[in-house]
């Protein structure tokens, strides 16, 4: 008998030891095969599951910015099982309401769920809350858009996607005073919320920090506190118009914006506007600052995005013909919410185990991309907020154009 496998080749005799031989031919044979069966069971790629929980305000109020989230996910949890035949994405979402209380039950339900790893909390006051109880119980959070450093300060397990308030202030500190070149500012303090009262202190720092390196004169910041609830701005106003200040910083909410330049308005005065996401998205401002204001004509905006649509990445393209094929429009929430996912997913794919959130977060930690939606450039800091760039965009009666990028 005679047998050839690949370049080996077995002879069998017939004679007084045939049998033996011919045993032991087939002995080789059958060891050889189960050798390459195994090979071949080592090279190939096992079923994964990744299951990850989504904690956002789904409810009866939800707003845009949140169904604009959940749409960055789930394009997001689509493309990577496109590209990961084997992964097996379980989102399962754990919804909450305004309320803090409303959020702490949602965490609850979370740890009894035994989730690894969740992508929730809009706000900070949200993540700050989502943190306190799930880094204890070693469940990965990452919040797509919380930005008060508090959120990950002494948290091992969580991390933000978008640029800490300390980062975006210093950046916005920056694009002001290189942009428009300006002597002097004007800035809306709103002291009633932890997010808009650090943005706004750590522009003040970022000021002082430029005037100590300034060779030319020190620019001046006019300041005005308030709080949200407060019925006019008319002393404000008069105050800005009195030193002749053309600049504002509103790093408010959009509603304190609407009231200040509808009042400063009807007053005649028109001074260019530079906010914060808290304004929302460019298109809200355009919405309600612009078209639906009887003033919308002279309003002039600045306001920082999560993202510059003109990349044109290859996952940037994907990423657009994704939604359009679902008829559904893009803006900085879903591209933020799907950089957030997409982080997630990756790291939770190269760890060794999904589940484990200690390899989680080491790929997390040790993360670097070059093709993400929001910037050309990602990586998480020692504090687990993203190092990238911040995207400025022009609102008015032109539309929504690009106006600059901070690194």
């Amino acid at each position: 008998m005679e047998i050839k496998l690949g370049t080996l080749e077995i002879k069998a005799g017939t004679g007084k030891y045939g049998f033996k031989s011919h045993a032991i031919a087939m002995f080789l044979i059958v060891f050889l095969w189960l050798g390459v069966r195994v090979k071949a069971s080592t090279n190939e790629v096992l079923p994964k599951t990744l299951s990850v929980g989504v904690a956002l305000r789904f409810d009866n109020h939800v707003s845009d910015t949140v169904v604009s989230t959940m749409e960055g996910i789930e394009t997001a949890k689509a493309l990577f099982e496109e590209d990961h035949p084997h992964v097996k994405i379980n989102l399962k979402t754990f919804p909450y309401h305004e309320s803090l209380e409303s959020v702490g039950k949602s965490a609850d339900t979370i740890i009894e769920a035994h989730i690894p790893a969740v992508i929730g909390g809009e706000l900070s006051e949200e993540s700050l809350l989502l943190g306190k109880k799930l880094d204890p119980q070693k469940i990965i959070l990452v919040s797509p858009t919380s930005s008060n450093p508090e959120v990950t300060r002494n948290r091992n397990y969580v991390f933000t996607a978008n640029l800490s308030d300390a980062r975006t202030g210093e950046k916005t500190a920056n694009f002001i005073v290189n942009h428009f070149n300006v002597h002097a500012i004007g800035l809306m303090h709103d002291i009633s919320s932890p997010y808009t009262d650090y943005l706004s202190v750590r522009f003040l720092d970022a000021i002082d920090e430029i005037n100590q390196n300034r060779k030319q004169s020190p620019i001046q910041v006019v300041h005005e506190k308030f709080i949200q609830r407060r019925p006019d701005f008319h002393q404000q106003i008069e105050n800005f118009m009195a030193k002749k200040i053309k600049y504002i910083a509103m790093l408010t909410r959009r509603d304190a914006l609407l009231r200040f330049s509808t009042e400063a308005a009807s007053l005649g005065y028109y001074p260019t506007f530079i906010g914060c996401d808290g304004w929302e998205t460019l298109q809200s401002v355009q919405k309600h600052l612009v078209k639906e204001s009887p003033y919308g004509d002279k309003f002039v905006g600045f306001s920082p995005s999560y993202w510059n649509e003109k990349y044109d990445s290859k996952l940037a393209k994907r990423f657009h013909k994704k939604l359009l094929s679902s008829k559904k429009d893009a803006n900085a929430w879903t591209v933020i919410g799907f950089d957030a996912a997409w982080v997630l997913f990756n790291s939770m794919n190269a760890s060794k185990d999904p589940s484990d959130p200690d390899g989680i977060r080491k790929e997390m930690e040790s993360f670097h991309s070059s093709s993400l939606l929001t910037s050309a450039r990602f990586k998480f800091g020692p504090d687990h907020a993203p190092i990238k760039d911040l995207h400025f965009f022009k609102v008015d009666a032109k539309g929504i154009n690009w106006e600059a990028t901070v690194e």
